[in-house]
């Protein structure tokens, strides 16, 4: 499910106000792992799986792209799956 956004502005009639498509849920992406390595989850992200590497603190983006860099070895392809809204 999506919800319209757009984003008025005086000199822009509403008429002409182009709406954006912003998810309503929140996901989050997780990697399984392979063997005795523990998984990895709980980053935010997108419907699609895109992290916004801006976003994440300096441990999480380490551990991401080490993660991203294991896959196929020591982690399983990462799942998307919906984040808990508590």
């Amino acid at each position: 499910m999506i919800r319209q956004q757009g984003c008025a502005s005086p000199e822009i009639p509403n008429e002409l106000v182009k709406f954006t498509l912003r998810p309503i849920f929140q996901v989050r992406i997780a990697f399984p792992g392979a063997g005795p390595r523990p998984p990895l989850g709980g980053l935010p992200c997108d419907a699609l799986g895109h992290v916004d590497l801006n976003a994440l603190d300096e441990r999480e983006r380490d551990n991401y792209l080490f993660v991203r860099a294991c896959i196929g070895r020591d982690y399983d392809n990462p799942k998307v799956e919906p984040s808990d809204m508590h």
